[in-house]
């Protein structure tokens, strides 16, 4: 699915609709938003999906890989929660570069009481300051090194897969619309059917600890 922003208001400040910004198209369906649901057909992956998304003008910026975890087959405390959330590893990598394992745990005492728990392993050191990514790329690329470059047959195979899509978007003419300064992206959850549990709120991606389940 794809979609463009419209006018909205970010950070306080009132910004405009894409097709009002300087030398573009007021009729334009380039889209500032896409998201995409990819399946790998291998025994290891087999009905696994992958879901990606990415856009412009969203209330911040956001870069994460999420690791979601199926359910076990039985629920050891149905009596306090039917469904549980799913565990999730999360690689940020950008703001605040690290990980965080957010599972379930139990409280400690004689109950059988649950919360959520996060163990953040940052990556920064305190008081020091990690490069940007294009400066690490840039440095590698005067020292030679191809280490953190995709390959040739990495950046054809990841064409191969997008230029059919790209494609077929060019013969849409419509295009979904959503609030500049807004996560709430019209029709989304509908690429979630077949999938576990909904889309990551990245709201609140960084506002975790220790949050009871009720």
């Amino acid at each position: 699915m794809r979609a463009q922003y419209a006018g909205g208001t970010i950070a306080g400040k009132r910004v405009p609709a894409y097709r009002d910004e300087p030398d573009v198209d007021p009729s334009s369906t380039t889209e500032t938003f896409a998201a995409l649901k990819l399946y790998i057909d291998n025994w290891r992956w087999q009905d696994v999906p992958f879901l990606l998304r990415t856009g412009k003008r969203l209330p911040g910026r956001v870069s994460e890989i999420a690791i979601r975890f199926k359910k076990p087959p039985k629920n050891l405390f149905t009596q306090v929660k039917e469904q549980l959330p799913q565990n999730e590893l999360i690689f940020r990598l950008h703001p605040e570069e690290g990980m965080i394992f957010m599972l379930n745990a139990k409280l400690p005492g004689l109950n059988d009481q649950l919360r959520k728990l996060a163990l953040d392993a940052p990556y920064a050191v305190t008081g020091s300051d990690s490069p940007e990514a294009y400066e690490t790329l840039l440095h590698d690329a005067l020292l030679g090194q191809t280490a953190l470059f995709s390959r040739a047959d990495e950046v054809e195979e990841s064409w191969r897969i997008v230029a059919p899509v790209m494609q077929a978007w060019k013969l849409r003419n419509n295009i979904r619309f959503y609030e500049a300064g807004s996560w709430d992206i019209p029709d989304i959850e509908t690429m979630m059917d077949g999938c576990i549990g909904c889309w990551r709120d990245l709201s609140t991606t960084y506002q975790h600890g220790y949050t009871s389940i009720s």
